[in-house]
């Protein structure tokens, strides 16, 4: 099985059972083992660490831990659109143009993006204290209170450094991202949605 990060849209945070049970999460998209460019950009507004609603404690069974990361869903998408604008050039328009459509969808839409990357840190540590070491690193990473025009640029400057140097990995990230309303860990099965 392929370790997956999935990202979703939720309506509220996600701090105890009862908001989770009363949450409309929607899927969006999965990526295998790793986590995309595309995740990074668009979690970086108004990021915060929260438990995890669909991965446990790899020590005690039913703990929930601070595994997921939940951000401002309007200014993601609104970064990411300056981010493509910054690379056209370099990507497939009709790959920018479902992308954004897709996350356009007011049915997809909420306020906050989560990410569920459990299964990615499962593959760097071993315990929970590594697991939730691997979150907080990502969520220093791509945290960001700069303008959104600001971020947009520092991800294309990154995505145009490593055309220059023949590296491709970013941008078959960015082709292949999968987008769809079932994922592996399908949310409407959950909630009733």
């Amino acid at each position: 099985m392929a370790n997956r990060a999935y990202l979703y849209s939720i309506d509220r945070k996600p701090y105890t059972d009862e908001d989770i049970s009363k949450a409309r999460i929607v899927d969006l998209s999965e990526y295998n083992t790793g986590i995309p460019i595309v995740y990074s950009i668009l979690l970086s507004s108004k990021t915060e660490i929260v438990d995890s609603t669909i991965f446990n404690s790899l020590e005690e069974e039913g703990k929930t831990l601070p595994l997921a990361l939940i951000a401002d869903y309007k200014r993601g998408v609104d970064r990411l659109e300056m981010f493509f604008a910054n690379i056209e050039e370099y990507i497939d328009p009709q790959v920018v143009t479902k992308t954004l459509n897709f996350l356009h969808d007011e049915k997809n839409a909420q306020q906050y993006f989560l990410l569920e990357a459990g299964e990615i840190y499962s593959l760097l540590a071993d315990d929970d204290a590594g697991v939730i070491a691997e979150n907080r690193d990502l969520y220093e990473d791509i945290r960001s209170d700069d303008a959104d025009s600001e971020v947009a640029q520092a991800y294309s400057d990154f995505v145009k450094l490593q055309i220059s140097m023949g590296y491709t990995q970013t941008l078959d990230q960015i082709n292949n991202i999968y987008w769809s309303n079932v994922l592996y860990f399908h949310w409407s099965n959950k909630n009733g949605s």
